[in-house]
This record gives structure tokens, C-alpha cells and sequence, in this order.
């Protein structure tokens, strides 16, 4: 293409829709300059004119003085924010926590827990061991999520060839490493939702959420994470 014999096709590090697997790895102790700048050398050399680098953390040494060279050299360093991540602080007083809520809301969330306590037996149930039966489980919960919009559009897991493999391969290590914490919330022992989280640090980071679209009116993915919130709010070791 045109944009391409001008250089002017972005370049990009290296990821997917499912991953970003990049970054800019430059020993901290070391003076980054030289190798920055031998870096944009190669890109120069190279004839690209573009880079596209997505998820990259702006705030840290290294890239700030990736973006003080390519000012230096009379280029643009462009920063836009794509998304915000939703993050809840653990105060270990659910009560407090709750209160901070709208009063809309809270009301909204009472009333679909009860309205499914009536539908029949409410639980949660955690897995993080390397002991249960971790294929097994995913394939429970990527099945719900295949039932949903995702399958109808062709991109849930179970239609994205090879992603249920790396994804269980992914979950029996962070299990190993003590990193996995997989939830699933049932009705009459029925799942009808699901979350797969990653834990390090007292952080469990939300990965994928799924629900049985037949129970859409009673929130499931909501009332899951209600009910996570409450267990993580009495954990002493959770802290976000």
C-alpha cells in the first residue's frame, strides 16, 4: 500500500485481541538513553515512520525517556487514554462499603438477590487448586459463555481456535503458583454465572465474566459479583 512504501503503516508490539505481549525492557540501573536511541536508529533505518503502542505504562522511565528521544529528534509522542479500569478498594467493613453505593442501586441489587433466592438454592463456589478438576470446570464455564451473544457472534473462547487450550494451560499454572481464583455461582446447583480471576498481592484481577442468558433478569454476573465483594470485603489478606 501506499502507506506502507511511506512508512507511514503503524508498527506495533507484538499482541492480540486477547493479550498484549510487549513492552520496553531496559535494565532500571542502567542509563537508557544509549539504548533508546540506538533503538530508533533501527526503527529510522527501517523506514518506519509509525508506532502504535498500545497498553504501554507512559509513567515509567523507560518510556519517558523514549518519549523525551523521540521529542529530541523532532517527532510526536502522542498519549491517549482508550479506557478506565474499574478498581474497588477492600475496606473490610461491608457494611460502610455498601453504604457508599447509590441508594438505586442498592435497592436494585437487594431485590434481585431475593428475587433469586425464591427461583431456588443460591451459592458460590471457588476453585483454586491445583487438585480440581480445572479443564473440566472451564469447559463449564466457557460453555456458558458460549451460549451467549459471544458464541452468536463466533468470539467467545470455545470459537477462537487454540484459546481454550492456552486458557487452561494458563489457569493449571497460576493454580500452581497459588494465583488462580475461579468462581461460579449456582442455582439449585445449576452454574448460571462464572468468573475467572487472577490473585497476586491481595489484587484479584477480573479476566472474564459469563451468565446463562435465560436467568438475564434476575443480573446473575451482578449478583456474583455482590456476593464475591462481601467474601472479599471479610478475606484480611484481600486488599483491592
Amino acid at each position: 500500500s501506499t502507506g506502507e512504501r511511506l512508512g507511514l503503516a503503524p508498527t506495533r508490539l507484538p499482541a492480540n485481541c486477547w493479550a498484549n505481549a510487549g513492552d520496553l525492557l531496559l535494565d532500571p540501573a542502567a542509563d537508557a538513553r544509549p539504548a533508546v536511541a540506538c533503538l530508533l536508529n533501527g526503527v529510522a533505518d527501517a523506514g518506519r515512520r509509525v508506532l502504535a503502542l498500545d497498553e504501554i505504562a507512559v509513567d515509567a522511565n523507560c518510556w519517558r525517556v523514549f518519549a523525551k528521544e523521540i521529542a529530541r529528534r523532532k517527532g510526536r509522542f502522542y498519549c491517549q487514554r482508550r479506557s478506565r479500569v474499574g478498581v474497588v478498594d477492600i475496606l473490610h467493613d461491608w457494611e460502610r462499603y455498601e453504604r457508599s453505593w447509590s441508594g438505586n442501586h442498592r435497592s436494585a441489587v437487594r431485590r434481585s438477590y431475593k428475587k433469586l433466592c425464591q427461583a431456588g438454592e443460591v451459592r458460590t463456589e471457588r476453585f483454586s487448586s491445583v487438585d480440581d478438576p480445572l479443564e473440566e470446570l472451564l469447559s463449564i464455564a466457557f460453555e456458558i459463555e458460549d451460549r451467549s451473544w459471544k458464541g452468536e457472534a463466533g468470539t467467545s473462547v470455545l470459537r477462537t481456535p487454540g484459546m481454550f487450550e492456552y486458557i487452561a494451560a494458563e489457569a493449571t499454572q497460576a493454580a500452581r503458583d497459588g494465583h488462580l481464583d475461579l468462581w461460579f455461582l449456582y442455582l439449585d446447583d445449576k452454574p448460571i454465572a462464572f468468573e475467572y480471576c487472577h490473585v497476586a498481592k491481595g489484587i484479584y484481577f477480573s479476566h472474564k465474566i459469563g451468565y446463562e442468558a435465560q436467568y438475564a433478569r434476575f443480573g446473575p454476573g451482578r449478583l456474583l459479583r455482590y456476593l464475591q465483594l462481601q467474601a472479599f470485603h471479610a478475606d484480611p489478606t484481600c486488599r483491592q
